[in-house]
This record gives structure tokens, sequence and C-alpha cells, in this order.
């Protein structure tokens, strides 16, 4: 935790007071989002908010003390005739109390509303949780698309600087007359194009650390530059990825939360038509008194007890609690529709990063080629034993052979992040 605070400390430190870079890799990318994004700090105050629901609930099981107190003035005063004497009280009376009034038996609601908030505590950690995987995964997912255009810049400058050289060979070869005009021109058009890519992936780039900035949530006008290498392409495998998506996966572990407290709910439905017991003391001072003619303020003591049996009421206690028990059914076919979901997405992801991990493997042996056949096709050119126009398509084949090379390691690097989030491990 400390690490993180620093991170982010030295983060917005260089953000705010100065306009260098800061370089940033995965893994620091991911803990200024968890640290910065707002709907985790959102969740956060949820989670705070059922802990304080968690600690209030215990407080029903201590006795209830109140101190009231009131005054009233009677124009007329309570006058009582007895054996033909008149008594007069007073136009005030006042009075002063203290209860303590205690819970003895409610059906058990007490320790019922008590599991309930607990119940709420893990769902709210478990949502908590949830929106953690999500922005993490976001931020994977952008990170690499970030990374993914800043190669694209470099493939571009590559292709430009390919095209450079190929304008200057033609350009010999023009001055001395060994080939057409024409063939600069068409070089010299190629080139004004390479120009336009070079423009157009430095927007996209620019726009991409934008995006991944927006679910960091930091300023997106703030310098950062980004750490890692696309061709990083490492092996990740897990032991029985299902039952571990089973077992981590924050989503399954809410709904069985929620048909826990909907399987509250059902037993405290039942309670509010269970007897409830109580009982108390309330001592009293003020006046006027028990004692007639007495006018004078005394204190008195009242002890008080409750029983209260609900008996008839025509059936409405079966209809709710059986609206409870259809309400926790339903919550429990979301759950084994989520653990098909869960299936689904595990076994689907897998596929999809052995099929990544295939592509890079191809198209980085497609590229080998390609750049082989580059530079044949140039020195046939140097040496007058082919056209331009071959030249000039052996480029575009490499630029071609070298963008899905950068495709296909984009898509395992997403395929990866994709395959931790399916199995819990994100």
């Amino acid at each position: 935790m400390k690490r993180t605070i620093y991170i982010f400390t030295l983060f917005i430190g260089s953000t705010l007071f100065s306009e260098a870079q800061t370089v940033l890799n995965l893994q620091q990318c991911r803990e200024i989002a968890t640290q910065t994004n707002p709907t985790i700090k959102q969740r956060e105050q949820q989670v705070g908010a059922a802990e304080s629901a968690v600690s209030a609930s215990k407080k029903d099981y201590y006795p209830q003390i109140d101190v009231n107190g009131d005054f009233k003035y009677l124009q007329e005063p309570i006058t009582v005739e007895f054996n033909n004497q008149k008594f007069e009280g007073n136009n005030t009376q006042y009075s002063v109390n203290a209860s303590l009034i205690q819970n003895i038996y409610s059906g058990g609601t007490v320790r019922k509303m008590h599991e309930m908030t607990d119940f709420q505590l893990n769902l709210a950690k478990n949502n908590k949780a949830t929106i953690e995987d999500v922005v993490l995964y976001q931020t994977e997912l952008y990170f690499w698309n970030a990374i993914y255009r800043e190669e694209l810049v470099k493939l571009a400058d590559s292709y430009r600087g390919v095209i450079d050289n190929l304008v200057r060979v033609v350009k010999d070869k023009v001055e001395g007359e060994l080939v057409n005009r024409s063939d600069l021109l068409l070089v010299e058009v190629r080139q004004n194009e390479a120009a336009l890519v070079q423009m157009k992936f430095s927007d996209d780039h620019q726009i991409s650390l934008m995006e991944l900035k927006k679910v960091m949530g930091i300023p997106v006008d703030s310098f950062i530059k980004l750490d890692a290498s696309l061709g990083n392409i490492s092996t990740y495998s897990t032991v029985n990825p299902l039952e571990s998506a089973l077992e981590s996966r924050p989503e399954l572990a809410s709904q069985k939360e929620l048909i826990n407290i909907r399987e509250t709910k059902t037993a405290l439905t039942g309670a509010k038509y269970m007897p409830s017991v109580y009982a108390g003391v309330v001592p009293v001072w003020g006046a006027p008194n028990t004692r007639l003619p007495g006018n004078d303020p005394m204190y008195n003591t009242t002890v008080v007890a409750g029983l209260s049996f609900p008996i008839v009421r025509w059936g409405k206690k079966r209809d709710e609690v059986n609206e409870q028990r259809y309400l926790k059914d339903a919550e429990a076919y979301q759950l084994e529709e989520l653990v098909n979901q869960v299936t689904l997405e595990v076994k689907s992801a897998k596929y999809q990063l052995d099929e990544a991990i295939n592509r890079v493997a191809l198209t980085t042996q497609s590229l080998k080629k390609a750049e082989e056949n580059l530079e044949m096709m140039t020195d046939r050119y140097i040496e007058g034993l082919t056209s331009i126009l071959e030249v000039l398509d052996a480029q575009l084949y490499w630029q071609s052979a070298y963008r899905n090379m950068l495709d296909a390691q984009a898509y395992y690097q997403s395929s990866l992040s994709t395959y931790k989030k399916a199995v819990g491990e994100i």
C-alpha cells in the first residue's frame, strides 16, 4: 500500500508541477487506476456504509434508554370532590422520566437483521471487487492499445525511412539517366502517402493515451510515457482454470450473497408474525403526584412488560413468505446462469489465447520473408534487373506483414488480459 501511494504521489507531483513525462509500466498503471478511479471510490463508500450498518445492527441487542420531559398549563385545574371535600390541583403539570426498555424476544428479528447486514457488507465488498476487476481489465486493454499505437508510429517511421531511401536511389538513377523520371514521381507519391500515415498514427497514439488516462482516473492532459514491449509473449497457464474462476470471480460471490439476503428476508417476513416480548423500567419525577391532594413534585417508578402476539392475518404471512421464497429461487436461477456464463467465458478465452499465440508465430515468420523479399527487390532494382513497381509492391508487402505482426501481438496481449479476467486472476 505504501508503495502504491508513493507511486501515485510521484505521478501527481510530476504532472502538476512539471511537464516532464512520467514513465509508467503496466503494474504502475493498474495501481494508479485502483487508487484514483471514481467508480472504485464510489464502491468504497458503499462498503463504508455497509460497515456502519453492521455496527448499527449490533446495537439492537442492547436496551433502549430514553429521557423525556413535558410541561402543561391548565386554565382550569383538575378538581376532585371526596367526602364533601374538594381537592383542587395546580394549573401546572410537569414531569421528567427516563425509560429503559429491553427487547426480550421478537421472533429472531434482531439476529436476522444482524445477519442480513453482514451479507450486505459482503455484497458491497464483492461489488467493489467486481468493479476493480472491470477497471483493471479496461486499464490493461487501453494500456496495450496505447503500446500498439506507439508501435504503429514506429512502423510508419520505418516505412517512411524505407521510402526516403528509395527516393534517393531513384533520384540518382534519374540523374544518371538510367531510369525514366516517372519512377521518381511514383516513389514521391508514396513518400507523401507515408507522411500522411505518420500523422494519422501519431494522432491515434495520442488519443489512445488520453483514453488510458481517463480509465486510470487522471487528467487526460497529463504527461505520461509507457514502458512495455508489445512483443513480450509469455506463457501463461492456470491449473484448473474453470475451478479457479468459479472460486475467484466476485460476480458469483455477489450473487451468492444476494441469495443469502433473500433467504434472510424470508425469515424476517415470518418473524413479523411471531410473538414479541419486552420489559423495562420508567422512573418519573414530576407533579402532580399520586397522593391526593398532593400537588408537590415527587419521584415514582413504573415497571413495564409487554407481550404482542398476532393471531389472525387472513393468510398474509403465508403470502409474504412465499413472495420472498419465489424471489430467492429467482436469484438461485440467476446464479446458475452466471455459472454458465463464466464457464463459457473461460473456455472461449482459452481458445482465443491459443489462437493469438499461433497468430504471433505465423505473422512473425511472414514478416521475415517480407523483409527478405524487400531487400532482394531493392538490390535487383539498383542493379537494373526489376521495375520500380515491383519494389513498391515489395514495400507494401513488408508494411502489411509488419502491421499484421503488430496486430497479432496486440491481439495476444488483449487475449491474455481477457483470459486472466475470465479465470479471476486479473
